[in-house]
C-alpha cells in the first residue's frame, strides 16, 4: 500500500523488517494465520526475538523458515528484548516480494462501543481486541492486579497501570509477562487480545482490584492481599487484622504503601 497511489511519489520504502517469535512456530494457530505469513513473506530483514526463551526446536523451525522464503532474505538475525540494529532501515527493499492473501489484510476502523467510558473493541480474522482507558486517579493494588493478569488466557496484553507500587508498562502473556517501570503516565489503560474471552467479566474483575480515590481498600481486597502475601490461613489472619488496623492512617496519598511507618514481621 506505501509503494502505489499517491503514497508512491512521496514515500520511499526501504526494507521492511519482521520480528517472530520461534516459540510460536510450534503452533499450527500461526503458522497457517494468513496475517502471519504474509508479515514474514513481505519482509526484507527476518529477526528471530525472545532467544532467551526459546528452545533448540524453535530455533530450528524459525532457520527452516526463514531459509524456505522467496526471494531470499537480505538479514536473517536474532535478538532480544527486540532489540534491533537501526541500520536495518537502511538496506534495499526487495520490490518482488508480494503477498500470499492480499486480500486477508483489509483495514477494520476500531470502534468505540461505550465512549463515556473509554472501551474500545474490535474483531478480526477470528481474533477480538478490547481496551478500556481507567481515569489518571486511578490507582491498583499490584499484587492483585498481577494476580489477576496472570492467570488470563489470552494471546497478548498490553497495558499502563498506576499501583501502590509505582507506575507500569505491562507487555506480554501468561507466564512472559513483563513489568517495565516508568514514569507517571497520562492515564491507566490496557488492551487485550484474544481468540475467546468474555471482556466485561475481565474489567469487573480489576475494578476490585482498584484502591479506590487513594482510599484504603476494603474488607475484600485485604483478604486478597493477605492472602496473595501469606497462604497459610493463619498468617493470613493475622495480616488481615493488622492491616485492617494500620491502613486508616498509614494509606498515603500518593497511592503508596511502602511508606508505612510500621514494620510486621509474621514467624510461622
Amino acid at each position: 500500500m506505501l509503494v502505489t497511489g499517491s503514497f508512491k511519489e512521496v514515500l520511499k520504502l526501504k526494507a521492511s523488517v519482521c520480528l517472530v517469535d520461534p516459540e510460536k512456530l510450534k503452533d499450527s494457530r500461526y503458522t497457517t494465520h494468513e496475517t502471519f505469513i504474509d508479515q514474514i513473506a513481505l519482509s526484507d530483514v527476518l529477526v528471530a526475538n525472545k532467544m532467551d526463551l526459546a528452545d533448540q526446536e524453535a530455533i530450528n523451525l524459525f532457520h527452516q523458515w526463514a531459509k524456505n522464503s522467496r526471494p531470499e532474505k537480505a538479514l536473517i538475525a536474532q535478538t532480544m528484548q527486540g532489540q534491533l540494529n537501526v541500520t536495518w532501515l537502511d538496506m534495499p527493499r526487495h520490490p518482488k516480494r508480494q503477498a500470499s492473501f492480499p486480500n486477508a489484510h483489509n483495514m477494520t476502523q476500531l470502534i468505540s462501543v461505550d465512549k463515556p467510558r473509554h472501551i474500545l473493541s474490535n474483531e478480526t480474522e477470528g481474533y477480538q481486541s478490547f481496551g478500556h482507558i481507567f481515569p489518571i486517579e486511578s490507582c491498583f493494588d499490584f499484587h492483585l492486579l498481577n494476580r489477576l493478569i496472570i492467570q488470563l488466557k489470552v494471546e497478548r496484553i498490553k497495558a499502563v497501570f498506576s499501583t501502590n507500587k509505582g507506575w507500569f508498562i505491562i507487555n506480554g502473556s501468561g507466564a512472559s509477562l513483563q513489568y517495565i517501570p516508568i514514569k507517571p503516565s497520562t492515564n491507566n489503560r490496557i488492551e487485550i487480545i484474544a481468540t475467546q474471552h468474555n471482556f466485561q467479566t475481565t474489567l469487573k474483575k480489576m475494578m476490585h482490584c482498584k484502591v479506590l480515590d487513594n482510599q484504603p481498600p476494603h474488607q475484600d481486597q485485604l483478604k486478597l492481599m493477605c492472602n496473595v502475601e501469606y497462604p497459610t490461613p493463619n498468617l493470613a489472619a493475622i495480616c488481615l487484622r493488622v492491616l485492617s488496623g494500620l491502613l486508616d492512617n498509614a494509606f498515603s496519598t500518593d497511592c503508596t504503601l511502602n511508606a508505612w511507618p510500621y514494620t510486621v514481621i509474621f514467624a510461622s
